[in-house]
């Protein structure tokens, strides 16, 4: 609907991200339509303009994806043009959102050697040996049996080793496969940077309406993408969008559009939570600047447009939680507004009270932690005693200004089945194969502790062996377990837990009548021996076989495919959602643009976590990544000839020690409920992507500096004018008129009257973008 060429116009340099300013009662819609370029050769013109390098110049020439074959491409709920025509108020905007390489340590490797047979075997730096050992056969013609591939573990993969390990590892098969020699190929990052774009850069249009106490009456929102040559995984984050920039906001009406334009740059591909974490920016940034725009506290604004708890519910939850005050110690108590979701009723029978998102992804009443946990956020941060610190640093500093901001988080994730494989030798030892890739998530200790908790069932508390030193990994094989998947969407290591459990149950059926043989002996022979002598070697030994040369006298290898529900592929039953809420404290400096992350508080609801040490080392990771993409992680191209000018560490810059937090703290919900049918004591959440998007929370507080810095300059201006007119006219406590105000005289925005754009914020905050942005020093 919008216009293609004024969508991008804004996008200058090519280069970065933006959270693009706000007009008052702005429309918008353009009279003219792009067509689409569907098809064709990669990198064709689509007309004569010359090379497109950047969304401008796609549009310009209507060079654009058909992405009719994409239903979420387009989502709707209500009719939002007409709830925007009736809203008291409107706001429009736009925010331009910049791309992020993957950034990984090791880079993109193969190792092909030539077998007996004309087959051949490939050692992949890859997320998913089956995702090689297919375009290998493929590539060469070869069967798959006769492909080989496996990969130990990935120095980094970030989803930039799903599609793109291909490259190298079809090159180096087609070299050994001709010159029948062993070929290693190593991928140097500058080149990988002109293989793989990374994210989609994009812009963001939107429009809003607003009923006079706040309320979010309609949104309207159009993401168009800057997609490459070809169109590659650009459908990840198509699909994505629709399902993240809801959010966890009550929107009676909303309307969502993705368009992706054709340029002449490298074909896009995954990185950590594609298309989210741009729609989760997207809609943090609107929700932020309609605060502003109202004179409201943005955490006060967001809070009141939530997804709302039922009142019933939330009455009997806190009946439940005073009951169980009365019996635990006065430490103990919830002292928060909402209660704890652990009062919350989960329903008999199997029945469940269902909440939904915006676009209508249902989730049951008692796993909606976010209520509790934006509170209790805000109690353990100390976050309006801070509020109020800011406040005051700000109205006595002149040079420096500080922002201060809470952003929610909501992820949707699905349980997916996977296969993993377990053998037990006669010593006792085990072998596990799990169906996932060890790329620093974690995945193979989870696996390990899933088999020891399983297996140790098998004898008393008091006997079990620290199974952990029995298990041996092994590393990813098409050999040895061919179809595993590609580890990817932060489902892995869940589904890993529970095939392995599986697998292991299947075992322990199969041990369960030598370890009951083992203790009637021993309590038959009496004094001579006694229930201590069943130990794990001792089973394992009376199963398996006793010598080399003969078999065991049952089968010690198990596979098994299981997930957490019996529900297969995509349905709601195999959906669940993660929540979460940031808070970042950050200080910019008026005169260079230098910016600080002073503090971040994160809480997230993780489940029933299989290894909290794991787990928080990925919380912590994926925020710091998020913050690499909103402050440091700037990415630029030649716009005459596409070449990337961003592509290596001299030029392209991840976030290090000065972008760390001076102070970072993790909270992880306790006792969060069971979100699982099946293998409950392993129902963790998935932590590897979802984290990311409190990154959210550093752009509002951003927002947060650069609009203080400009309220700032608007009093002092008032008060310099009203001194040359000798009075105080026009000034009211040295505040502009029509300026609101909280607490201890914080400012908190200008009525939608009177409300004045703030100049374009650009993303990544590097120091030269925000000087951009903030107002002339008064010296």
């Amino acid at each position: 609907d919008n216009n293609a060429a004024a969508a991008a116009g804004d996008e200058a340099s090519n280069t970065g991200a933006v959270a693009g300013s706000s007009s008052s009662s702005g429309d918008t819609d353009g009279s003219s339509e792009a067509s689409t370029c569907d098809g064709g050769e990669a990198g064709s013109n689509c007309g004569d303009s010359g090379p497109l390098t950047t969304l401008a110049a796609a549009a310009a020439a209507n060079s654009w994806y058909d992405l009719s074959c994409f239903p979420t491409a387009k989502a709707n709920k209500g009719d939002a043009e007409a709830a925007l025509a009736t809203s008291d108020h409107q706001l429009s905007g736009q925010v331009l959102i910049g791309s992020q390489r993957h950034f990984y340590m090791e880079p993109q490797t193969a190792v092909a050697t030539p077998e007996e047979g004309g087959r051949l075997s490939v050692v992949s730096s890859c997320q998913g040996c089956d995702y090689v050992l297919w375009c290998v056969a493929k590539l060469l013609k070869l069967r798959h049996n006769q492909v080989h591939v496996s990969c130990r573990r990935v120095g980094g993969g970030f989803g930039g080793k799903a599609d793109r390990a291909l490259w190298p590892a079809a090159a180096a098969a087609v070299a050994a496969h001709k010159l029948r020699r062993q070929v290693r190929l190593v991928v140097a990052p500058n080149v990988d940077a002109g293989m793989n774009a990374g994210r989609c850069r994009m812009s963001v249009d939107w429009a809003a309406g607003v009923d006079k106490i706040g309320q979010l009456q309609a949104l309207k929102v159009t993401f168009s993408l800057t997609a490459g040559a070809f169109f590659g995984l650009t459908t990840v984050e198509v699909v994505s969008i629709a399902s993240a920039v809801d959010s966890v906001y009550d929107i009676p009406a909303v309307s969502v559009e993705v368009r992706a334009a054709r340029c002449h740059l490298p074909p896009h591909t995954t990185v950590r939570g594609p298309g989210k974490i741009s729609a989760v920016i997207a809609i943090e940034h609107i929700m932020q600047q309609i605060a502003a725009a109202l004179g409201q506290p943005a955490e006060s604004f967001k809070k009141r447009n939530m997804i709302q708890l039922p009142q019933e519910a939330l009455t009997a939850a806190a009946q439940a939680a005073a009951a169980a005050a009365d019996k635990t110690s006065s430490n103990e108590l919830d002292t928060s507004t909402v209660p704890h979701p652990k009062y919350f009723a989960q329903g008999s029978n199997g029945e469940q009270s269902i909440l939904a998102t915006a676009f209508g992804k249902p989730f049951a009443l008692h796993q909606y932690t976010l209520p509790y946990m934006w509170q209790h956020l805000q109690d353990v941060s100390e976050y309006e005693e801070r509020r109020q610190a800011v406040d005051k640093f700000n109205r006595y500093s002149r040079f420096k200004k500080r922002g201060l901001a809470l952003a929610p988080v909501r992820y949707m994730l699905y349980h997916m089945k996977r296969t993993a494989t377990v053998t037990i030798y006669a010593d006792g030892s085990i072998l596990l194969l799990h169906p996932g890739t060890e790329m620093g998530q974690g995945i193979a200790t989870k696996a390990q502790q899933a088999a020891a908790h399983t297996l140790g069932q098998l004898l008393p508390p008091e006997q079990r062996p620290p199974l952990l030193e029995y298990i041996r990994v092994a590393c990813g094989s098409t050999e040895l377990m061919p179809h595993a998947g590609v580890a990817a969407g932060s489902t892995t290591s869940e589904a890993a837990t529970a095939a392995v459990a599986a697998a292991c149950e299947l075992l322990l059926e199969r041990l369960r009548p030598f370890a009951e043989e083992l203790a009637a002996v021993a309590a038959g022979d009496g004094a001579k021996s006694s229930s201590r002598d069943v130990t794990w070697e001792a089973i394992c030994k009376a199963a398996g076989p006793p010598d080399p040369v003969m078999g065991s006298k049952v089968v010690l290898t198990a596979t098994a495919r299981a997930g957490f529900t019996d529900s297969e592929g995509w349905s709601p039953e195999n959906t669940y959602q993660f929540f979460g809420v940031g808070a970042a404290e950050v200080e910019v400096d008026l005169l260079t643009g230098e910016r600080r992350l002073l503090r971040a508080d994160l809480m997230v609801d993780v489940g029933r976590s299989v290894n909290p040490a794991v787990d928080l080392g990925q919380v912590e990771g994926a925020f710091m990544q998020g913050v690499g993409h909103v402050m440091t992680e700037e990415v630029a191209e030649d716009q005459q000839t596409g070449t990337p000018l961003t592509n290596s560490t001299w030029t392209y810059k991840p976030p290090g020690l000065a972008e760390l937090p001076a102070e970072l703290n993790v909270h992880m919900l306790r006792e969060s409920p069971l979100h699982v049918s099946k293998f409950k004591q392993l129902s963790a959440k998935a932590t590897g992507e979802p984290p990311l998007m409190l990154a959210a929370a550093v752009v509002c507080a951003l927002q947060d500096a650069v609009a203080a810095a400009w309220i700032g300059y608007s009093a002092q201006t008032s008060r310099q004018q009203t001194e040359r007119k000798g009075g105080s006219d026009g000034a009211l406590n040295g505040r502009p008129v029509g300026c609101g105000t909280a607490g201890e005289g914080r400012v908190i925005g200008r009525p939608l009257a009177g409300l004045e754009v703030l100049p374009v914020l650009q993303l990544p905050a590097t120091a030269a973008n925000l000087k951009k942005v903030l107002p002339p020093a008064l010296l």
